[in-house]
Protein backbone atom coordinates (compact mmCIF):
# COMPACT_ATOMS: atom_id res chain seq x y z
CA UNK A 1 0.00 0.00 0.00
CA UNK A 2 1.54 3.32 -1.03
CA UNK A 3 1.08 6.08 1.99
CA UNK A 4 1.12 9.70 1.79
CA UNK A 5 1.50 11.92 4.80
CA UNK A 6 2.07 15.77 5.53
CA UNK A 7 3.34 16.96 8.21
CA UNK A 8 6.14 18.74 9.94
CA UNK A 9 9.34 16.99 10.17
CA UNK A 10 11.73 16.67 12.97
CA UNK A 11 15.26 16.80 11.32
CA UNK A 12 17.36 16.16 14.52
CA UNK A 13 14.72 12.83 15.47
CA UNK A 14 13.69 12.19 12.00
CA UNK A 15 10.20 11.59 13.27
CA UNK A 16 7.32 13.24 11.05
CA UNK A 17 4.30 14.42 13.08
CA UNK A 18 1.14 14.16 10.44
CA UNK A 19 -1.55 16.18 10.17
CA UNK A 20 -2.90 14.32 7.29
CA UNK A 21 -2.41 10.39 6.56
CA UNK A 22 -4.07 9.43 3.18
CA UNK A 23 -3.59 5.66 1.79
CA UNK A 24 -3.55 5.23 -2.18
CA UNK A 25 -4.33 2.54 -3.61
CA UNK A 26 -3.36 1.95 -7.74
CA UNK A 27 -6.17 2.89 -9.59
CA UNK A 28 -7.49 1.44 -12.85
CA UNK A 29 -9.75 2.09 -15.48
CA UNK A 30 -10.92 -0.08 -18.42
CA UNK A 31 -12.95 0.42 -21.29
CA UNK A 32 -13.27 -2.84 -23.51
CA UNK A 33 -16.47 -4.82 -25.21
CA UNK A 34 -18.13 -6.99 -22.36
CA UNK A 35 -21.16 -9.47 -23.35
CA UNK A 36 -23.66 -8.61 -20.49
CA UNK A 37 -25.81 -11.40 -19.73
CA UNK A 38 -29.54 -10.86 -19.43
CA UNK A 39 -29.30 -10.92 -15.44
CA UNK A 40 -26.39 -8.39 -15.55
CA UNK A 41 -23.08 -8.80 -14.49
CA UNK A 42 -23.51 -10.12 -10.83
CA UNK A 43 -20.74 -10.01 -8.29
CA UNK A 44 -17.75 -10.17 -10.78
CA UNK A 45 -17.42 -10.38 -14.14
CA UNK A 46 -14.59 -11.06 -16.82
CA UNK A 47 -13.05 -7.72 -18.78
CA UNK A 48 -10.30 -8.29 -21.43
CA UNK A 49 -10.77 -12.35 -21.19
CA UNK A 50 -8.22 -11.82 -18.14
CA UNK A 51 -9.27 -9.13 -15.57
CA UNK A 52 -11.70 -10.55 -13.31
CA UNK A 53 -13.34 -7.43 -11.75
CA UNK A 54 -15.66 -7.61 -8.58
CA UNK A 55 -18.75 -5.15 -7.90
CA UNK A 56 -19.64 -4.38 -4.11
CA UNK A 57 -23.03 -2.71 -2.86
CA UNK A 58 -20.94 0.55 -3.30
CA UNK A 59 -20.24 0.07 -7.09
CA UNK A 60 -21.90 3.11 -8.81
CA UNK A 61 -23.23 1.69 -11.86
CA UNK A 62 -26.54 4.40 -13.16
CA UNK A 63 -26.44 1.96 -16.29
CA UNK A 64 -27.98 -0.65 -14.91
CA UNK A 65 -25.53 -3.05 -16.12
CA UNK A 66 -24.49 -5.23 -12.56
CA UNK A 67 -28.45 -5.80 -11.46
CA UNK A 68 -29.48 -6.66 -14.90
CA UNK A 69 -32.24 -3.40 -15.17
CA UNK A 70 -29.81 -2.25 -17.98
CA UNK A 71 -28.40 -2.78 -21.60
CA UNK A 72 -27.15 -6.84 -22.55
CA UNK A 73 -25.40 -7.83 -25.09
CA UNK A 74 -21.89 -7.21 -26.43
CA UNK A 75 -21.49 -3.71 -25.56
CA UNK A 76 -18.37 -1.01 -24.54
CA UNK A 77 -17.82 -0.97 -20.81
CA UNK A 78 -15.85 1.39 -18.79
CA UNK A 79 -14.61 -0.05 -15.14
CA UNK A 80 -12.99 2.61 -12.60
CA UNK A 81 -11.59 1.53 -9.73
CA UNK A 82 -8.82 -0.25 -8.00
CA UNK A 83 -6.43 -2.65 -7.90
CA UNK A 84 -5.21 -4.43 -4.50
CA UNK A 85 -1.77 -5.70 -3.83
CA UNK A 86 -2.73 -8.81 -5.03
CA UNK A 87 -3.70 -7.79 -8.02
CA UNK A 88 -7.49 -7.91 -7.91
CA UNK A 89 -9.76 -5.42 -9.48
CA UNK A 90 -12.53 -4.13 -7.21
CA UNK A 91 -14.94 -1.47 -8.99
CA UNK A 92 -16.33 1.58 -8.06
CA UNK A 93 -18.00 2.67 -11.08
CA UNK A 94 -19.05 0.69 -14.25
CA UNK A 95 -20.93 2.41 -16.93
CA UNK A 96 -21.90 1.77 -20.86
CA UNK A 97 -20.08 3.45 -23.48
CA UNK A 98 -21.63 2.62 -26.22
CA UNK A 99 -21.40 -0.13 -29.33
CA UNK A 100 -18.30 -2.85 -28.38
CA UNK A 101 -15.98 -1.85 -30.19
CA UNK A 102 -12.41 -4.36 -29.39
CA UNK A 103 -10.46 -1.76 -31.52
CA UNK A 104 -10.79 1.25 -29.37
CA UNK A 105 -9.84 0.07 -26.08
CA UNK A 106 -7.86 1.50 -23.16
CA UNK A 107 -6.12 -0.26 -19.94
CA UNK A 108 -4.81 1.46 -16.99
CA UNK A 109 -3.54 -0.34 -13.93
CA UNK A 110 -0.28 -1.83 -12.27
CA UNK A 111 2.17 -3.54 -14.77
CA UNK A 112 2.41 -6.98 -14.06
CA UNK A 113 5.74 -7.42 -16.51
CA UNK A 114 8.14 -5.37 -17.95
CA UNK A 115 9.77 -5.13 -21.03
CA UNK A 116 13.23 -4.72 -22.77
CA UNK A 117 13.65 -3.72 -25.97
CA UNK A 118 17.15 -3.79 -26.08
CA UNK A 119 17.12 -7.42 -25.54
CA UNK A 120 13.95 -8.20 -28.38
CA UNK A 121 11.38 -7.88 -25.52
CA UNK A 122 8.58 -5.02 -26.61
CA UNK A 123 5.92 -6.64 -24.65
CA UNK A 124 4.62 -4.77 -21.52
CA UNK A 125 2.26 -6.49 -19.16
CA UNK A 126 -0.53 -4.63 -17.60
CA UNK A 127 -3.11 -6.33 -15.34
CA UNK A 128 -2.00 -9.55 -17.10
CA UNK A 129 -2.45 -7.81 -20.42
CA UNK A 130 -0.03 -8.11 -22.77
CA UNK A 131 0.85 -4.65 -24.65
CA UNK A 132 2.53 -3.88 -27.51
CA UNK A 133 5.17 -1.46 -27.01
CA UNK A 134 6.99 -1.40 -30.65
CA UNK A 135 3.34 -0.10 -32.90
CA UNK A 136 4.52 2.17 -35.62
CA UNK A 137 2.67 5.73 -34.33
CA UNK A 138 2.68 4.73 -30.93
CA UNK A 139 3.27 7.95 -28.37
CA UNK A 140 5.00 7.28 -24.94
CA UNK A 141 5.15 9.86 -22.08
CA UNK A 142 5.45 9.93 -18.19
CA UNK A 143 4.54 12.91 -16.13
CA UNK A 144 7.09 15.03 -16.91
CA UNK A 145 6.06 14.64 -20.97
CA UNK A 146 6.59 12.81 -23.86
CA UNK A 147 9.23 9.91 -24.05
CA UNK A 148 11.62 9.33 -27.11
CA UNK A 149 10.89 5.90 -27.49
CA UNK A 150 9.85 2.56 -26.31
CA UNK A 151 13.07 1.99 -24.91
CA UNK A 152 12.85 4.84 -22.72
CA UNK A 153 9.17 4.13 -21.64
CA UNK A 154 10.19 0.50 -20.74
CA UNK A 155 13.41 1.52 -18.61
CA UNK A 156 11.48 3.39 -16.68
CA UNK A 157 8.35 0.72 -16.12
CA UNK A 158 8.96 -2.00 -12.91
CA UNK A 159 6.26 -4.69 -11.64
CA UNK A 160 3.72 -2.46 -10.20
CA UNK A 161 4.37 0.89 -12.13
CA UNK A 162 1.04 2.36 -13.01
CA UNK A 163 0.80 2.34 -17.12
CA UNK A 164 -1.86 3.68 -19.47
CA UNK A 165 -2.68 2.69 -22.49
CA UNK A 166 -5.24 4.34 -25.10
CA UNK A 167 -7.39 3.64 -28.57
CA UNK A 168 -5.29 0.18 -28.78
CA UNK A 169 -6.68 -3.03 -30.19
CA UNK A 170 -7.44 -5.77 -28.36
CA UNK A 171 -7.19 -9.42 -29.41
CA UNK A 172 -7.82 -12.47 -27.29
CA UNK A 173 -5.75 -15.76 -26.60
CA UNK A 174 -3.76 -14.48 -25.11
CA UNK A 175 -5.44 -10.99 -24.02
CA UNK A 176 -3.40 -8.55 -25.71
CA UNK A 177 -3.68 -4.68 -26.98
CA UNK A 178 -1.86 -3.65 -29.97
CA UNK A 179 -1.39 -0.76 -32.30
CA UNK A 180 -2.19 1.99 -29.24
CA UNK A 181 -2.05 5.59 -30.14
CA UNK A 182 -0.59 6.46 -26.30
CA UNK A 183 1.05 4.42 -23.55
CA UNK A 184 1.69 6.47 -20.66
CA UNK A 185 3.42 6.12 -17.16
CA UNK A 186 1.06 7.31 -14.36
CA UNK A 187 1.77 9.56 -11.88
Amino acid sequence: TRLEAEGALDTSSGILTAEKIRFRETRVRIEAPVNVPGGGLGSSFAIMDIILVNTTSLTEDDDGLVDGTGPAGNIQVEVRGFADSNGTVFANQIRERGTADPSDVRLRGPATDTCDPSAGDNELGILDVIVDTADPGTVFADPSGPLSDNITLCDLVSIGTAVQVENGSFSSAPARIDNASLIEIED
